[in-house]
């Protein structure tokens, strides 16, 4: 099995935490662009199945909703500059992976890839309009490729024989160049680039087996990095967090593992906390925490409680009858606006009021969202076109 990131034996540590844990699990943090939410990777809904997308207030519990609803994991979703919509990589690493896009709040899920090669790690440029992510070429070891933000123009800008992989990409907050974990599986370090691909910096060493880099992201004012490494504590024995200046230079170690705790894949909040996913030495399960930049303070925000694509999420709402003919009827208390999807995430009817004619859809099961006039989710369910 390929890995999440690039650390082989550790992806396969982490899923044999999720199966052996009557707990949940909860990794791969990333913070919305205004820094008021929270996405993250969760097999709340089945404790040892596959990973699905959550999105919560910044305290990691309040209006928790869910985002994806699939049978393969869902993971490392980021939000567009502008708010507005979430990339994510669903499937694992694999031939399968496919990059896809959704509303911020789970709305219009649209698949931008779809090839025969692994395609994942998505992250947008500053301005929104170029994504940048991770892929196999032919040698099926990962490149990196860009694209446009509708997944046209796709373009492969690196291209080094055999199993020397590139992967994690991400732009810089300038947009002008892209830091990229390069190596052999467990020796990775960064590099930057320009975004042609174009003149490799190291930021971090070439590493020997058993040290690697990874989860790179920015501090809030673009003037520091922040990181995870292992190098204070070997191959698959834990990973402490770092913050460096942009060029790789001063590091300044956060966290102490002490060997066997992972603190992994930072991000750093404009409210000087970092966020990170979490797994204690001796743990069964991966919990979101937050410290503050200096390393204090480390609590865990994430819980267990379960929220379904089906539940009532916000005010009183319903829908009726189910299944339906002709006309499907919303009882709320607010106006109400109604996207309605088919199972491959198609949007196939957008309305606003509360008598939905529905005649015109063909028969079988449809994914509904009822929202407010502000865009909040209200309700998210199915229903069945007779």
């Amino acid at each position: 099995m390929k890995v999440l990131f690039t650390f082989s034996a550790f992806f396969i540590t982490v899923f044999m935490h999720a199966q052996s844990s009557m707990n949940c699990n909860n990794l791969f943090v990333s913070l919305s662009s205004d820094g008021q939410n929270l996405y993250f990777s969760s097999d709340r809904h089945s404790p040892g199945g596959n990973y699905e997308i959550y999105k919560s207030d910044i305290d990691g519990v309040s209006n928790l909703i869910r985002l994806t609803n699939t049978s393969v994991n869902n993971l490392f979703a980021h939000e567009s500059p502008d708010g507005s919509k979430v990339i994510w990589q669903s499937g694992d690493a694999s031939t399968t992976s496919e990059i896809w896009m959704m509303n911020s709040n789970g709305t219009n899920q649209i698949q931008l890839t779809n090839n025969s090669v692994h395609d994942g790690f998505p992250n947008f440029s500053p301005t929104g309009q170029t994504i940048v992510f991770e892929a196999w070429d032919l040698d099926a070891y990962p490149e990196i490729f860009t694209m446009n933000s509708d997944g046209s123009n796709r373009t492969q800008i690196t291209q080094v024989a055999g199993a020397y992989w590139q992967s994690a990409p991400i732009y810089d907050p300038t947009g002008n160049y892209i830091y990229v974990s390069m190596g052999y599986n467990a020796d990775n370090h960064y590099t930057r680039m320009n975004t042609d691909g174009s003149n490799w910096v190291d930021i971090t060493p070439p590493n020997s087996f058993g040290t690697s880099e990874g989860g790179l992201t920015f501090s809030p004012d673009g003037t520091k990095i922040i990181f995870l490494t292992t190098e204070f504590v070997g191959y698959n024995n834990g990973s402490d967090i770092i913050i460096a200046d942009l060029d790789g230079s001063n590091w300044n170690q956060i966290t102490t593992s002490n060997g066997g705790a992972y603190y992994y894949f930072p991000v750093w909040a404009a409210s000087n906390d970092v966020y990170f996913s979490y797994n204690s030495n001796g743990s069964s399960y991966w919990s979101i925490n937050k410290m503050t930049s200096a390393g204090a303070n480390n609590v865990v925000l994430t819980n267990c409680s379960g929220v379904g694509v089906e539940e009532q999420l916000k005010v009183p709402c319903e829908f009726f009858p189910n299944p339906a003919t002709d006309i499907l009827t919303i009882q709320s208390e607010l106006d109400v606006h109604v996207e309605i999807y088919d199972l491959m995430g198609a949007n196939v009817l957008s309305v606003t009021g509360s008598e939905i004619d529905i005649v015109n859809l063909e028969k079988g099961m449809y994914n509904i969202v009822v929202l407010d006039s502000k865009q909040n989710i209200l309700r998210r369910g199915k229903f069945i076109k007779e």
